[in-house]
């Protein structure tokens, strides 16, 4: 089945969507990506992917490509809220992994501070690129 990535491109790289976070993958047009931390966020519908990108504020520039995925993982409907867990925690020194590994644990014991993922969102431990769609330019440009 086909779903679509959103991801960054940067001087000809292309990298998880949040590609300032210390934990940002970068992805290589057919080539598995596994997440070191816990499951990659894909969309299942390029009209969720392409609502999502209109909607996300990015400082750089960004594209949608369809993908394979593998091993989907369990969603629960919800994404992280880092600020809750940091100030949970309880730690100034407090890690970004630290912080990632406490919420996926909690997660799967039902108890981790979430939102509401996007609309249509999938998750998958392997990713891979195959055909870029569109950048969000292109978006603009209509």
């Amino acid at each position: 089945m086909t779903y679509y990535k959103v991801v960054s491109f940067e001087d000809g790289k292309l990298f998880s969507f949040m590609k300032d976070s210390p934990v940002t993958l970068e992805y290589f047009p057919g080539d598995w990506v596994e997440g070191e931390l816990g499951p990659l966020f894909v969309f299942e519908t390029l009209k969720a992917a392409s609502h999502f990108l209109a909607h996300s504020y990015t400082s750089g520039d960004t594209q949608v490509w369809e993908c394979e995925c593998e091993m989907e993982a369990q969603s629960h409907g919800m994404i992280l809220c880092l600020e809750e867990l940091y100030n949970e925690l309880g730690e100034v020194e407090t890690s970004f992994r630290k912080v990632v590994r406490e919420f996926w644990r909690r997660v799967y014991r039902g108890e981790a501070p979430y939102m509401d993922m996007p609309k249509g969102t999938k998750l998958f431990n392997k990713v891979k690129l195959i055909r870029r769609v569109y950048d969000k330019r292109d978006l603009l440009s209509v």
